[in-house]
């Protein structure tokens, strides 16, 4: 893909005004008139839209007007696409259709010479930290790492970027309200509501935790049922802030000519989750957090149950390190499909610590550092550099300062399919994009790194449907469907409970769609309200060694309890404001509470 720096996009958008005003009302030509020119000539427009249309024409976009029938047809067709014209003029990043007409044709032409976004750049494994939670010592370094950051949680403010419909999986609302298990029924926004209400309640804090959610024009409306319909399962309203994201025009060819889907209506497509940035600062809310007393701001995914169990280790590691930017990380195997971070030095002296997609990382390493390209480490068996997940831990004071010199534009970049050698034609219009993980290019002078766990700690995405999920698997990728992602949720409980010396019994894996093997039992899940961090589990199961759980079993742990011996073959429901247990047993099928 070829790129576009955030200092272009903040020298275009300085201009003020979208649209200049140097066009005249009346562009004459030669030759026959357009479709467009037609219009215009019968003063079909007048004001702001003929002021626009006479932009789009000097743009060369008068082709998209090509469709229209004559004057005094469909009239009002014609219109409602000048209005979604305006539309898209307001709200397109960086100044307007004007200067992302000029974005595009730049950046086009970069992709269209095959130029390389990372010429010049030297990659480097970059500083950070890796949690080991399979040895005593490794655990004990997450306990004090724990101990200085878990303080930090509650000046957290939370920024879910959650701009999807669940359609491919199966599901017609926003990915959100999908159960993250089975056992509790419970949706995925509502665990992440309750992770903010169980971090109030841990450190007693009179301070509201904020939560910033990013949705799109399909998911704003189902995401606003889903909370209201639920009470805001249990927050205060004005403690959720939804953010709405707009699309940007689509583009048809390099030219770049706009992309119709019909004679009057352009195709708009997302800009990409790098929006979040500029409408942070757009909402002012990033510097309202800041002004109330937040000091960090946490970004995370929509469907990842496994966010925050690292969330007060890597505050830790930020305070300790010093760092602005702290990207959550996963061992990746060498040419695995997820970006990985890279440390870069530039010949001219430059240096950032950023994500470097895994299609680019290849060739950037057999062309500067390793000859040999994206290679496994032997001692690890894991690429060097560490998988890139899109969860950010970042000092708000830092990321306040660089929304204000940016206005929140992240780099953008293109990536065409083209449809031949020629690489002027497109098989599918494209668009200009941005990343929510280019934050640190924008960031100059920043003190960047990672904190890193393994993915059963930290990474179980709900991504895949079934068919995509087969192909994961035949590729050695996860398969990162529904049934997956509930048994991981069972599976991080379960691996923290064995590494405290509890016994185990897993249920064999079974097919419950053919060709995805999934392991769902025994099914304990303990919800924020009970244990947030690694210290909180020890203290949970003081005497885990004396813990036995069947594969048959369900153990729901839903407040601050602390189990002694138990010898679990059955369900049991921990429900209480406090309960100590201290020798117990259930068998059977029935319920225990």
């Amino acid at each position: 893909p070829a790129f576009c720096s955030a200092e272009k996009l903040s020298s275009r958008a300085s201009s003020g005004s979208n649209v200049s005003p140097a066009y005249s009302l009346r562009m004459g030509g030669s030759g026959s008139k357009s479709v467009l020119q037609e219009h215009l000539d019968n003063d079909f427009f007048w004001g702001e839209d003929l002021t626009l249309l006479q932009m789009l024409k000097a743009q060369g976009q008068e082709a998209i007007f090509d469709g229209w029938e004559a004057v005094g047809v469909n009239d009002e067709e014609k219109r409602k696409m000048v209005g979604q014209l305006r539309h898209l003029d307001a709200v397109c990043p960086g100044g307007g259709l004007e200067a992302y007409l000029g974005r595009a044709k730049d950046l086009l032409s970069l992709s269209e010479s095959g130029a390389n976004a990372f010429d010049g750049w030297t990659p480097r494994v970059p500083e950070g930290t890796a949690l080991d939670p399979d040895t005593q010592e490794g655990r004990d370094e997450i306990k004090r790492l724990e101990g200085i950051g878990a303080p930090e949680m509650p000046f957290c403010g939370f920024v879910l970027v959650a701009g999807g419909l669940g359609e491919r999986l199966g599901y017609s609302g926003a990915k959100v309200g999908l159960p993250y298990n089975t056992l509790t029924g419970k949706c995925y926004l509502q665990l992440y509501v309750e992770t903010l209400l169980a971090i109030e309640q841990r450190f007693g804090s009179s301070r509201k935790v904020p939560l910033a959610i990013m949705v799109s024009e399909d998911t704003e409306a189902p995401t606003k049922r889903l909370l209201e319909e639920n009470d805001f399962f249990g927050a205060d309203q004005a403690q959720i802030t939804l953010m709405r994201q707009e699309k940007v025009p689509a583009l048809a060819d390099s030219s770049p000519l706009l992309a119709t889907s019909g004679p009057y209506e352009v195709l708009a497509k997302p800009h990409g989750h790098g929006d979040v940035h500029q409408l942070l600062w757009k909402t002012g809310l990033a510097k309202q957090w800041h002004e109330n007393g937040c000091r960090w701001v946490v970004f995370f995914q929509d469907t990842n149950a496994l966010a925050f169990f690292t969330l007060a280790a890597m505050l830790g590691v930020s305070l300790e390190k010093g760092f602005d930017v702290n990207s959550l990380t996963v061992p990746r195997k060498a040419k695995q499909a997820i970006g990985a971070i890279a440390a870069l030095q530039h010949e001219d002296g430059r240096q950032m610590t950023v994500n470097v997609e895994y299609n680019q990382l290849d060739a950037l390493l057999r062309s500067t550092t390793h000859p040999e390209g994206d290679e496994n480490d032997e001692a690890t068996g894991f690429s060097p550099f560490p998988g890139n997940i899109n969860q950010l831990v970042v000092k708000l004071e830092s990321y306040v300062a660089a929304l204000e010199e940016t206005g929140g534009l992240m780099p953008e970049f293109v990536n065409p399919k083209y449809a031949d050698d020629t690489r002027t034609t497109f098989k599918k219009p494209t668009r200009l994009e941005t990343m929510m993980q280019d934050l640190p290019k924008c960031m100059a002078g920043g003190n960047v790194g990672f904190t890193q766990a393994p993915n059963w700690l930290a990474f179980s995405p709900l991504k895949n449907s079934l068919e995509e999920a087969k192909k994961a698997l035949q590729k050695g990728s996860p398969s990162a469907c529904a049934a997956q992602a509930e048994a991981d949720v069972y599976g991080v409980f379960l691996a923290i409970l064995e590494r405290l010396g509890a016994k185990i019994s897993h249920a064999e894996a079974q097919e419950y769609t053919a060709g995805i093997p999934v392991s769902l039992g025994p099914a304990v899940v303990v919800e924020p309200a009970g244990a947030l961090t690694w210290t909180e589990f020890e203290e949970m199961f003081p005497s885990a060694s004396g813990v036995s759980i069947s594969a048959k079993s369900s153990l729901r742990v839903s407040g601050p309890a602390v189990l002694g011996k138990v010898e679990l073959d059955g369900a049991v429901e921990v429900e209480a404001s406090k309960v100590s247990v201290t020798d117990g047993e259930a068998d059977g099928e029935g319920d225990g509470e």
